[in-house]
């Protein structure tokens, strides 16, 4: 049934002890399955949260550097 779902366009499972009210397969199942498949895992690089606070925060300030300003977005129809 995993498969299909897989074959079916799923792109991701759930991971953890516990599914809400039952037991999640061990991970070891799961990489069992994969490997049937022939699906890899995708590997996941953890920064520190500093420097990906401040990789936010600078693409943040990118976007808004290429907003018009506003004056170029609107008509100020109360002025004659």
């Amino acid at each position: 049934m995993q498969a299909l779902c897989f074959m079916a366009g799923a792109n991701s499972i759930f991971y953890g002890c516990k599914l809400l009210t039952t037991p999640n397969p061990a991970e070891d199942s799961d990489m069992l399955l994969f490997t049937k498949l022939g699906i890899n895992h995708q590997h996941r690089v953890q920064k520190p949260d500093q420097v990906a606070e401040n990789e936010l925060i600078d693409q943040v300030i990118e976007r808004v550097a290429a907003r018009p300003s506003p004056d170029d977005l609107f008509y100020d129809a109360s002025v004659l």
